[in-house]
């Protein structure tokens, strides 16, 4: 028996329950979005956010020495570690600190809309690129975006929001299904739960030289410059005036802007550079 809890929040709880106790053969505990280690029979998942948002932190680079302004980071709440690393990883790939907002002190922040909408007023005029990790929230930025011409390049989360606004210059989407999906059939194969596990990026480049294990600067600039192709079959490109995506064959067609694109275990975020939509 597998028993599930759905996020870090959960943590305390957790370890609380199962202080001085110890779990049966038949039964396991999987806690997700936690990087706590726990005892024995108890095991921790993350999706870390950290290197996709890394190479959103290049191209809202690029934007922002275009347009002039800074990058905004939206986070949900302080709390969170998730979505604090992913604020983190944006800040790397930019280069510098950038602002930060936080939209509530807990949980709220994640369906607060209409106050995100309400605080676009103020931030479209400020900045040229914002990152929102705040869940259902990041529906009022992007509800302003289509409703004001004025408005920052957006980054799209979790899923493909690139139809929700023109604004959008890429998204970072996790595909938590599938990775599920191989821990658990990993667990089915081995019989065996890892205690703690971190999804992180992993990518290869279409050039030598350049791997998931070059310093920051090198990163950044293969962002810029590069293609990221990884293990699966699909390439997103942008165009000037069109969006397309196509299976990979090994070559792309002439673009007039080029495009970072990424595809990851976890995570396939598609920013283009400098300008246009995933």
């Amino acid at each position: 028996m597998l028993f599930v809890f759905a996020s870090s929040d959960y943590d305390d709880l957790v370890a609380r329950a199962t202080s001085g106790v110890s779990l049966t053969a038949n039964k396991k505990i999987l806690v997700f979005e936690s990087r706590r280690e726990f005892g024995e029979g108890i095991s921790s998942f993350q999706i870390s956010m950290y290197g996709a948002s890394f190479l959103a932190g290049a191209t809202a680079a690029s934007l922002c020495e275009e347009g002039g302004k800074d990058a905004l980071v939206v986070l949900a709440n302080p709390t969170d570690s998730p979505i604090a690393l992913a604020g983190d990883g944006l800040m790397a790939g930019y280069g510098r600190t950038c602002d930060t907002e936080y939209l509530s002190d807990d949980w709220k922040g994640y369906v607060s809309a209409s106050h995100a909408y309400q605080k676009m007023y103020g931030w479209a005029s400020e900045y040229s690129f914002i990152f929102p990790v705040a869940g259902g929230s990041n529906s009022g930025i992007y509800r302003y975006s289509r409703e004001f011409g004025e408005c920052p390049f957006l980054a799209g989360m979790d899923v493909d929001q690139s139809s929700l606004s023109d604004r959008i210059a890429g998204c970072v989407i996790k595909h938590i299904d599938r990775l599920v999906y191989e821990y658990l059939d990993g667990w089915r194969q081995s019989g065996k739960l890892p205690e703690s596990k971190v999804y992180d990026l992993e990518c290869r480049s279409s050039r030598p030289g350049i791997s998931s294990k070059s310093s920051k600067e090198r990163k950044a600039k293969a962002c810029r410059r590069l293609s990221i192709l990884l293990k699966t079959t699909t390439c997103s490109y942008t165009g000037a005036d069109t969006a397309h995506r196509a299976p990979c064959a090994g070559t792309r067609p002439k673009m007039q802007s080029r495009a970072m694109i990424c595809r990851l275990r976890s995570h396939r975020c598609t920013m283009p550079v400098p300008t246009g939509r995933c």
